[in-house]
């Protein structure tokens, strides 16, 4: 079993109340918008952080996108998709292309689990600044099934 911490759209801020709610977790994965090295650093206290950048983000600071294979799942951690419950063709042709199981995606600041064909999407939604919504952070669990949670800040 292994527990993943996802987060998004830090924007520069690290509550304290995500060293709560991530407390314990294997990794973190940063669906970007992450606003600078200090908060990947932050975040480093936690566990350890794989990110990649948003659209807010320095080009060429951290990747547009991974492809992490966790527990015999392939994840793709990306920050755009397109519209929320709706990624563009483009999109899906590429998760599809990469054999993605899950793909964790941020710049909504609204979270997100829903199901296209055999890939699931997951958007923990914004720990930083939300837009109109709650603060929130997810917690991946990955053992015979996957699990997901999403905590409130």
């Amino acid at each position: 079993m292994l527990t993943l911490g996802l987060v998004a759209d830090t924007h520069g801020v690290v509550p304290r109340s995500v060293f709560d709610a991530l407390a314990g977790v294997d990794e973190i994965l940063h669906a970007g918008d992450v606003g600078g090295a200090v908060v990947e650093a932050e975040l480093e206290q936690i566990a350890p952080v794989v990110a990649v950048a948003g659209n807010m983000d320095t080009p060429g600071f951290w990747p547009d996108e991974r492809l992490l294979e966790r527990e015999g799942r392939r994840i793709l951690l990306i920050h755009d998709i397109g519209q929320v419950h709706q990624p563009s063709r483009d999109f899906m042709a590429r998760a599809v292309q990469h054999r993605a199981d899950l793909v964790v995606f941020g710049h909504s600041h609204r979270p997100a689990d829903f199901q296209i064909g055999p890939i699931r999407y997951l958007n923990p939604g914004s720990a930083g600044h939300a837009r109109r919504a709650p603060s929130t952070v997810a917690r991946l669990i990955l053992s015979d099934e996957v699990r997901v949670e999403h905590l409130r800040l």
